[in-house]
């Protein structure tokens, strides 16, 4: 321990000064981890997104009767183009009665 000669005590407001330069700089820390923190999770959750959306089905097309009614040879058949026709015809055989029976009668 020095001796009583080199040792004097700290100006008014030192402690004060250091108590609120460290309380300063763990404030900034938070921030800097908080901020680090919510970047990786919106990237995690940007490329979670991206993922589904790339991975999600096609939307199917709507179909008239009559388009339904001119891509019925190839359905039956097996040779549309695509598979969101296949399934824009199914869909519309679904919900109308009126081309599933123009179906069973010609096919």
């Amino acid at each position: 321990m020095p001796s009583d000669e080199t040792w004097s005590e700290c100006p008014n407001g030192e402690i004060t000064k250091l108590q609120q330069l460290l309380k300063e700089r763990r404030i900034q820390g938070r921030r800097k981890l908080m901020f680090a923190a919510g970047s990786a999770t919106l990237g995690i959750a940007s490329a979670g997104i991206g993922i589904i959306l790339f991975h999600a089905e096609p939307s199917v097309t709507i179909l008239s009767c009559q388009e339904c009614v001119d891509l019925l040879p190839r359905y039956v058949e097996g040779t549309l183009s695509t598979p969101s026709k296949q399934k824009a015809v199914e869909k519309h055989l679904v919900h109308c009665e009126k081309c599933r029976k123009y179906l069973e009668a010609t096919y």
